[in-house]
């Protein structure tokens, strides 16, 4: 039994400030999911049930992150 495709889109952003010789600050955004596609689980595939062919899980929703580093 084939089930659906999945797709997702990650992206992340970083940038780095020297405010010493020797340290860093870096600062982060990370994007997974970006585009809030549903990708769906694949169907039941246990015969003689009623989750026969029934799709009943989906993969996790979009999700946004923010750090902050300090590197020495």
């Amino acid at each position: 039994m084939h089930g659906p495709g999945v797709a997702t889109l990650d992206l992340s952003v970083f940038k780095d400030f020297v405010p010493r010789n020797g340290t860093r600050i870096q600062f982060r955004i990370e994007a997974f999911n970006i585009t809030d596609r549903v990708n769906y689980g694949n169907p039941g595939s246990a015969l003689g049930t009623s989750s026969l062919g029934v799709i009943s899980s989906a993969g996790p929703a979009r999700n946004v992150q923010l750090a902050v580093k300090f590197l020495f």
